[in-house]
């Protein structure tokens, strides 16, 4: 994994970004759809001397999945590229050196805390359903123990014990007073990963299962549709701005139910 506080030139980011993936090859043209723009003029900006404009730069670190912090790194480098003046770019490279500077700082305060995981162990985690929502409930309070998360997932002690063995080990889960509290380690998976589809079928057939018992504080919804191309973008779009908007919500609220979110939108 690349880090983008190495770079100072936006460009030269995007190509090594590009070439780190373990499947390169379509990545510009899966970069021009993000971007709504075509493969050969993606590929004359990376590599020439144009330059994206800063909405389609937004656009192209979503595509990254740049964290809020390299997100504005890497927009202060777009801006630098497309500066001016030599004061706009003095002023530009002031805010890189502050947000490099920022980054240090965070990285210094979870270095602590923080593992990477292999991808074999990746691909344990996101083998089942199981392994992600087990360590979700001991952030709230209620299931910190074997005999509440057994009882609401009915599972059996062995599955219990073989998924909360792989936790602890791996610092997902910690024991705390004789309970088990969520780890400091975190997972990320890149949206390239050829585990994604395994997580949407896990958390989509769990939704399946739950059809039939469905209560009136949830929401389910199905509705197969024609549609002109124009609105077809344009509720991608108003998807991915409720996501963000959920995405806030989660984040600022304490964990007192386990809850899933399942969207969809494709073409049949």
């Amino acid at each position: 994994m690349i880090s983008i506080f190495k770079y100072e030139n936006y460009k030269d980011f995007v190509r090594d970004w590009i070439s780190n993936q373990e499947k390169s090859h379509g990545l510009y043209r899966k970069i021009s759809e993000s971007l709504n723009m075509h493969t050969t003029l993606v590929s004359r900006i990376v590599k020439g001397d144009q330059h994206f404009s800063f909405e389609q730069s937004v656009e192209l670190a979503d595509f990254f999945q740049l964290n809020e912090l390299e997100k504005d790194y890497f927009l202060c480098m777009v801006e630098l590229a497309r500066a001016g003046s030599f004061k706009l770019e003095e002023l530009k490279r002031l805010q890189l050196k502050k947000l490099k500077k920022l980054s240090l700082e965070t990285q210094r305060k979870l270095k602590k805390h923080t593992l990477q995981l292999s991808e074999s162990d990746l691909g344990i985690f996101y083998s089942h359903w199981h392994y992600s929502t087990i360590r979700l409930l001991t952030s709230i309070e209620k299931f910190q123990t074997k005999i509440e998360i057994i009882k609401l997932l009915d599972l059996t002690e062995e599955r219990f014990d073989s998924v909360m063995d792989f936790l602890l080990d791996k610092n997902l889960v910690v024991i705390e007073n004789d309970k088990f509290i969520v780890g400091p380690q975190h997972t990320h998976i890149n949206k390239l990963s050829p585990m994604i589809p395994r997580i949407h079928t896990n958390w989509r057939q769990k939704a399946i299962e739950h059809y039939d018992k469905l209560k009136e504080s949830e929401f389910a919804y199905t509705c197969p549709v024609t549609i002109d191309k124009k609105n077809i973008e344009l509720i991608r779009d108003k998807l991915s701005d409720f996501v963000a908007e959920f995405q806030d919500s989660v984040n600022s609220s304490q964990p007192e139910k386990l809850m899933c979110l399942n969207i969809d939108w494709f073409k049949v």
